[in-house]
């Protein structure tokens, strides 16, 4: 008898406790630029059916997105958070709004590669974000339309928008869009040449030292294939392969980091001479979906061949280089962003 009083009393304390599912959602949120692995993992533990808002629902599916970006897990469309900005806004809720369309700016550009609208969702969340005063996340947005025109090789804007970026980061005292828009400017440091090599290291080796103690993989791994693509240029091999090795350790998920961190390994032990193990990683990058990455690892395994006097085989590995290359370029969606800029300039002036 007494144990079954035991067993009621447990039951009855069990039903009185209630998860905050509401709370968890503003916890979430509160984690996603800082522990974005953490923020992903609470709001998988929240049930949608049990927030008691559809407002409250509509914020889960946009963090949710946004949480799977930051940890890299790619996206099939943008049909959930069109959603979500159309509820936001019906329902005059402009903030929210705007952390929409920076979310589909992010996947349109990197997931489903449809560059003018990602413009145009950007330059729609920075309408929105500059309306109701968000500096944080308009310094978020101009990151993410810097970054665009970094890849399609616009660096004027792009350099122009991350000088920017820095100094709201430094005024805000985000130590994590800081870390991302001075690699970010270190890149484009080392597409300028070798003048401006010293200085990109500078600012790489001071971010990865700060990534370090921030002790978040995903900016150590990205900072660690920063360097070891520097140290390729300065050719370097020692440090080219030490820190490709650093960022093999961080990273075993995201599959492009991995493929890069595979190529650079590659290119660390082909700088230094050690064919055979240049061969071998360089190989295992061939099956990469990135063309540029195929193209790079083709254009190695054609130098060593000819090293090594196989001319044929040299021969093979340039025309697959130059097949790829051919691919690489008909993905550039400079043409789209560039008519994206100028409809969103004729329709501001109109």
């Amino acid at each position: 008898m007494k144990k079954l009083y035991i067993l009621f009393l447990l039951l009855a304390f069990a039903s009185c406790i209630r998860i905050d599912y509401a709370r968890r959602l503003a916890d979430a949120d509160s984690l996603l630029y800082v522990r974005p692995d953490s923020a992903l993992t609470l709001l998988r533990s929240i049930p949608p059916d049990h927030l008691p808002s559809e407002e409250e629902r509509m914020r889960h599916a946009l963090l949710t997105v946004e949480a799977e970006c930051r940890n890299r897990v790619p996206q099939r469309d943008d049909s959930l958070l069109q959603v979500a900005v159309d509820y936001f806004h019906r329902t005059d809720n402009e903030r929210w709004e705007a952390r929409g369309e920076y979310a589909r700016g992010y996947v349109l550009y990197n997931y489903l590669k449809e560059g003018g609208k990602a413009v145009e969702a950007y330059h729609r969340a920075e309408e929105l974000a500059q309306a109701v005063e968000d500096k944080r996340l308009l310094a978020h947005i101009y990151n993410g339309m810097a970054y665009i025109y970094q890849c399609e090789e616009l660096n004027q804007q792009a350099d122009s928008l991350y000088n920017m970026v820095e100094q709201m980061a430094i005024q805000l005292k985000d130590t994590v869009l800081w870390l991302e828009s001075v690699k970010r400017q270190s890149i484009y440091l080392i597409g300028k040449g070798k003048s401006y090599y010293k200085e990109a290291e500078q600012k790489l080796l001071r971010n990865y030292e700060i990534a370090s103690r921030y002790g978040n993989p995903i900016y150590q791994c990205s900072n660690a294939l920063n360097l070891s693509l520097l140290y390729s240029y300065m050719r370097n091999g020692e440090q080219t392969l030490r820190f490709a090795r650093k960022a093999l350790e961080l990273q075993q998920v995201d599959t492009t980091m991995l493929s890069t961190a595979i190529l650079l390994t590659g290119e660390g032990f082909y700088k230094l001479g050690v064919y055979d193990s240049a061969v071998f990683y360089l190989s295992k990058v061939l099956a990469s979906p990135q063309f540029n990455i195929r193209s790079s690892a083709y254009m190695r395994l054609s130098d060593i061949a000819e090293k090594q006097g196989d001319t044929q085989k040299a021969l093979e590995y340039e025309k697959l280089r130059i097949r790829n290359e051919k691919l690489y370029q008909q993905q550039s969606q400079t043409t789209d962003i560039q008519l994206a800029e100028q409809g969103w300039k004729y329709a501001q002036k109109q």
